[in-house]
């Protein structure tokens, strides 16, 4: 769920949607810390987090159900956010946070 503590790293991210959607963009990112941010960052857009790669071998299909499976993940804060194309061309999006602090 949204802003959710995990205590293991996930391995995957499932999407389930009401009827089939083609899923053509994701986007996971672990957000800096507190300490790293800056004012001057958040104006100009720089304060996003680093990009953690995910492949693209989900992309592009059609289906109900998605699964997007995940890097080892090191503890921290996530965003994920993605977009999907619904059958009849209507555009999906969504976006959630989670943490992860195994210790």
């Amino acid at each position: 769920q949204d802003g959710e503590t995990l205590i293991v790293s996930p391995t995957e991210i499932v999407l389930q949607y009401e009827s089939p959607a083609k899923l053509i963009k994701v986007d996971l990112r672990k957000q800096s810390s507190t300490q790293d941010r800056s004012l001057f960052g958040e104006i100009l857009g720089r304060n996003n987090g680093e990009s953690v790669p995910l492949g693209t071998a989900f992309l592009l299909t059609i289906d109900k159900r998605q699964s997007i499976p995940l890097p080892a993940l090191e503890d921290g804060s996530y965003s994920f956010s993605w977009r999907a194309m619904g059958e009849d061309g209507h555009v999906i999006k969504g976006n959630f946070t989670f943490n992860i602090k195994v210790n």
